[in-house]
């Protein structure tokens, strides 16, 4: 298991996190449909080498690769996460109201962060790292399922539960590789858990 290293190794550094994700070699393009990183096709095995120029291809800002520390992001697609296990317990499971997936992420990212917040848990940080990488077929769930419920239904269930929008998620989009302490986070409307 070339990726699970990198894994714990994230958990080591970032004592506050309590979920860490691979970096994907299949990403969504700018319309949300999934395509394959140019020169990285998928394959059952990888060698040492080719794993290892997917990690710099995940670890690049530009042309420049950023290893051995690597990019980490805060709020995550859980799609491969890895769960400190009595955090996560204090916190509880994901809400099963959002099934089959679109907002989950988003609602257990925002308990994670309040109970951290309000001192209930030592871990709330959700990371993707660009250190490790797996690959994630993206929306199978949603393409092979009758799914009933749809993004927008998700959506108003997490206004529902959250607030309205003056009371987004606390992980908005573009923090990629930023520190927790650098995100500006608002304040947030916390409704009883």
């Amino acid at each position: 298991m070339k990726w699970w290293p990198a894994i714990e190794g994230v958990f080591e550094r970032f004592t506050n996190a309590v979920a860490v994700n691979p970096s994907s070699m299949r990403r969504l393009n700018g319309v949300g449909h999934p395509t394959d990183y140019p020169g990285f096709p998928y394959k059952e095995e990888y060698t040492d080498a080719e794993y290892e120029a997917m990690v710099d291809e995940c670890s690049k800002v530009g042309e420049e690769i950023r290893r051995p520390a690597g990019i980490h992001i805060d709020g995550i697609t859980p799609w491969c996460v890895t769960f400190d296990r009595e955090e996560i317990l204090k916190t509880g499971l994901f809400d099963e109201t959002f099934y089959p997936g679109g907002g989950e992420d988003y609602d257990f990212m925002n308990r994670c962060y309040h109970y951290l917040k309000a001192g209930k848990v030592t871990r709330g940080r959700w990371l993707g790292t660009s250190l490790s990488v797996a690959w994630h077929w993206w929306l199978t769930t949603k393409k092979t399922h009758d799914i009933s419920k749809n993004f927008l239904d998700a959506s108003q269930i997490y206004k529902d539960k959250w607030g309205t929008e003056e009371h987004p998620n606390p992980y908005p989009m573009g923090n990629q590789g930023k520190k927790i302490e650098e995100l500006g986070r608002p304040e947030f409307v916390i409704k009883p858990l």
